[in-house]
């Protein structure tokens, strides 16, 4: 075999390319994606976006009490930034809502 297909592996020497590529598409089948846990993770991601934008929105003086302008919100952005929260928060739901159903349906199945 030339060395550019073989690959070294701890503690067993040099296994065949071939045999290491089946190896890790066998730990990849194995290992089971939490579709919960990542429509949870994306509704946090969610809030904290809303929770940014809203506090840009609510911090941002309108003056001064000398009249300068201290603190301007761009408000245009912040309105994309509430719409791109809202949406990422629908569209997680949708995957708990999903995720729900597909548990569901598989609880009905076994029974």
């Amino acid at each position: 075999m030339s060395p550019p297909q073989l690959l070294r592996h701890s503690g067993s020497g040099i296994l065949p390319l071939h045999q290491r590529l089946k190896s890790t598409a066998l730990l990849a089948d194995s290992t089971h994606m939490n579709s919960v846990a990542i429509a949870l993770g994306g509704l946090q991601q969610a809030d904290n976006r809303l929770n940014t934008a809203a506090a840009r929105i609510a911090g941002a003086s309108p003056s001064s009490p000398d009249g300068a302008n201290l603190d301007v919100a761009d408000l245009s952005a912040e309105m994309i930034a509430l719409m791109s929260a809202q949406t990422l928060f629908d569209t997680n739901l949708a995957t708990l809502k999903t995720a729900a159903e597909m548990q569901k349906n598989l609880v009905n199945l076994k029974a």
